[in-house]
Order: C-alpha cells, then sequence, then structure tokens
C-alpha cells in the first residue's frame, strides 16, 4: 500500500509540518485544503520504503552519483 506525504514544499527547516495520507485522492484533497486556507504552499509526495527495490536502486544511484 502507498503511503504519500502533504508537506510545506517552501519551507526547509526541521519545524515543516507533515501529513502522511494512504490514498493519493485524499491526498490531493488535503493538499488543496491547505494550499487555500494558509499561507503556504504545499506539495505532495509518494514515500518510497527502502525495502523495496525501487528504494534500493535510488540509493545504489544517489551513492554512485557522489
Amino acid at each position: 500500500m502507498a503511503a504519500y506525504v502533504v508537506f510545506k514544499s517552501n519551507v526547509k527547516t526541521i519545524e515543516n509540518e507533515v501529513n502522511f495520507l494512504y490514498d493519493l485522492g485524499d491526498a490531493l484533497d488535503f493538499m488543496r485544503y491547505k494550499n487555500s486556507s494558509t499561507d503556504y504552499e504545499w506539495a505532495v509526495a509518494e514515500v518510497i520504503p527502502m525495502d523495496s527495490w525501487l528504494g534500493k536502486l535510488l540509493t545504489f544511484l544517489h551513492m554512485r552519483s557522489n
């Protein structure tokens, strides 16, 4: 099951508010709600489990790029 996070896209500090949701439709609806009700810009991202083949591939490619 995929998980999604809705977060403030223009805040790059530890105090950033992050909300976890388990349905893409709910995450998009929540992002639209937060964009219209706050002064921040919000974004959605999918959580990639690091024990999956995709997570391992992304980690490997990142390590090779350094």
